[in-house]
């Protein structure tokens, strides 16, 4: 005797079902409650210095006659007038930040109209003292 043809369609709806039965199954009889809590060390203050506490940033501000103006933290330190007092000057106080264990970074900020040279001239006096140095960039419109 031949029996109606079995549908696949309705084959895949019962192992499906099946299938969503058997996981559900699982899920209910899991105990999910936690057994234990590990307590990681909390990082300790001292381990890592700040950022703030590593770095002693310096901004050389270069105006369109070829001056330089130092500033730290907001706050004016100096105008400069030739590159052998500003170099100088940054000598003095990169031992000055050495001695208290940072490092100085000078943060070149040339005005949009200030000569390229002179800022040329700082990037390679850093590069000559051993300072770490960087460009504040501004946006370029052509």
């Amino acid at each position: 005797m031949r029996g109606r043809p079995i549908s696949s369609s309705g084959t895949i709806v019962r192992l499906i079902d099946v299938a969503l039965n058997i996981l559900f199954g699982f899920i209910v009889i899991t105990d999910l409650t936690p057994k234990s809590q590990i307590k990681l060390p909390a990082p300790q203050e001292a381990e890592t210095p700040k950022l703030e506490q590593r770095y002693d940033y310096l901004i050389v501000k270069i105006d369109p006659a070829g001056n330089f103006l130092i500033e730290a933290d907001e706050q004016p330190l100096g105008e400069f007038y030739s590159l052998a007092e500003l170099e100088t000057f940054l000598r003095q106080r990169g031992q000055q930040s050495a001695r208290a264990g940072r490092q100085t970074v000078v943060v070149i900020d040339p005005e949009e109209t200030s000569i390229l040279q002179r800022t040329v001239d700082v990037f390679d006096l850093c590069e000559r003292n051993g300072i770490a140095k960087s460009i504040h960039f501004k946006d370029v419109a052509l």
